[in-house]
């Protein structure tokens, strides 16, 4: 897991192969509309989210794709994370949709609006919590192979 401010993402360049030009195709978008959009290597979806208590949440897990997780505004979300091999299966693995629902525990980390963080296959990670109430959150999601 990686966790840092957009500004600074160049850094990791080289931990996921297509970061780079992800990140340059995103910071081209002004006002992007809500969808999902290809990328050569992976694809992007331009979200528009409520955040959620996380009672009822489960963590997720993906084996083939990173997720890239840009919050652009709204105040931020909360998530959890913990590393996968600490999770327990509720959800078997979705080949087609690539994800793994999970329970069990974790860290929460609040991500301000300006900030990325980058969930690889062995992290477990519950994304678009509220946990200080409901916000309305425009966020990225690159999805990459991880």
């Amino acid at each position: 897991m990686i966790v840092c401010p957009w500004k600074d993402i160049s850094r990791y360049y080289g931990c996921l192969p297509g970061l780079k030009e992800a990140v340059e195709l995103v910071n081209t978008l002004d006002h992007p509309a809500v969808g999902n959009y290809p990328l050569p290597t992976g694809r992007y979806m331009v979200q528009h989210i409520t955040t959620k208590p996380e009672e009822g949440a489960l963590f997720e897990a993906h084996r083939r794709f990173a997720d890239v997780q840009y919050i652009v505004s709204g105040g931020g979300e909360d998530m959890k994370w913990a590393p996968l091999d600490t999770l327990t299966t509720v959800k078997p693995y979705d080949e087609v949709k690539d994800v793994e629902k999970l329970s069990g525990e974790g860290v929460t980390i609040h991500i301000p609006d300006g900030y990325v963080y980058i969930a690889f296959p062995e992290d477990g990670h519950m994304p678009g919590l509220g946990l200080d109430g409901a916000r309305e959150v425009d966020k990225i999601v690159i999805k990459l192979p991880g």
